[in-house]
């Protein structure tokens, strides 16, 4: 580690490299495990995205009580990760940008959101979170919550864009892969969970588990038992299709326990290679596209489950193995005196 460098929360790279691993679980199973998918596949994959993102919002947080950065930063920072969400959109999707609305694009427009959030008190936070997430049902009743979210490939003229500028909007507001509501509601959250953290030192408390399952338990059993199983889009089989209350608060619950369980056993050794995807997970996240969309895909379709697990196992080593040599060389270059441009900075 550079000299000049603070050490590392532990459990927050230890929670959003879970994230991360399951990630890519789901993302890979969308396009190449034979469907239906299983149910509790489904359950494995599927708050990977609300620990992630509010996760951005926690460190959004951090980044500005610690560091004491100002808006410009995050406005920069959230400007870089848009270019990143674009680049992911046209290069690896080959579709037109800021259409969809993958999660790259709720995190890029979160950082500036968050930083202007947590000047909030805690009070008016949690008003405003509960307010997000008590609305979005009413949207998705409101504006149709479709099986189906518009895209629009590169193949197509550009005039499309402006035909379907209805559909564009209503997948920002609520039926894109991750619009703003409920999403945006997940990345304040974080800013919440920052301030509660700041205040008790960490989780790892008794109290904090029992708080999370109280939450988790009752909500899981009623979503399976009210709930029709969501829709399934594009072979992506994640439960927030659309993300339901219930949904919402069961992965609010599922980040409490999470949150508890690693702060408890964060000197664990085992949590090493997780950690790796945690520090990178920003090029984890684009490279694992990379390799499925322009190599997986064209070589295994339809496979079974521990056919699909062997490749998993096998994907996964791959990326934490090139991240942690990434992250020795951008560790080397900086400790030679090498300025790094910004977006490597971001990236690694």
């Amino acid at each position: 580690m550079n000299s000049l460098e603070k050490p590392r929360d532990l459990s927050i790279d230890t929670l959003r490299g879970l994230a991360v691993f399951t990630m890519i679980c789901a993302n890979l199973g969308a396009e190449i495990l034979t469907e239906p998918h299983p149910l509790l596949f489904r359950f494995y994959g599927t708050f990977a995205a609300p620990i992630f993102i509010l996760l951005s919002g926690y460190m959004t947080s951090f980044s500005s009580s610690i560091k004491k950065y100002n808006l410009s930063y995050f406005i920069m920072r959230g400007l870089v990760v848009l270019l990143f969400a674009v680049f992911v959109d046209m290069v690896l999707w080959l579709c037109y940008p800021l259409v969809s609305f993958d999660v790259l694009y709720i995190l890029a427009l979160g950082i500036p959101l968050t930083y202007l959030f947590g000047k909030l008190r805690f009070s008016l936070k949690v008003l405003l979170v509960l307010a997000i997430f008590s609305i979005t049902p009413l949207l998705q009743s409101l504006l149709s919550y479709s099986q189906e979210c518009f895209e629009l490939d590169l193949t197509e003229s550009p005039k499309l864009l402006i035909a379907n500028s209805n559909e564009i909007i209503r997948n920002f507001i609520i039926n894109g892969w991750f619009p703003f509501f409920p999403w945006i509601g997940f990345v304040f959250s974080g800013s919440i969970f920052y301030d509660i953290r700041t205040k008790v030192k960490n989780f790892a408390s008794l109290k904090f588990t029992l708080i999370g399952l109280m939450i988790f338990l009752p909500s899981l059993l009623s979503f399976l038992h009210f709930s029709q199983i969501n829709y399934v889009r594009d072979g992506y089989s994640e439960l927030f299709y659309p993300a339901t209350p219930l949904y919402i608060i069961m992965a609010i619950g599922l980040i409490i326990i999470l949150f508890s369980i690693i702060d408890f056993t964060k000197s664990f050794k085992i949590y090493n290679p997780i950690r790796i995807l945690g520090k990178r997970s920003l090029y984890v996240y684009i490279s694992h596209i990379a390799i499925i969309n322009y190599l997986l895909v064209n070589i295994l379709d339809d496979i079974n489950m521990p056919l699909f697990l062997l490749v998993y196992i096998g994907l996964t080593i791959f990326l934490v193995l090139t991240a942690h040599f990434f992250g020795i060389l951008k560790a080397k270059l900086t400790d030679n005196g090498v300025k790094l441009p910004y977006i490597i900075k971001v990236l690694f």
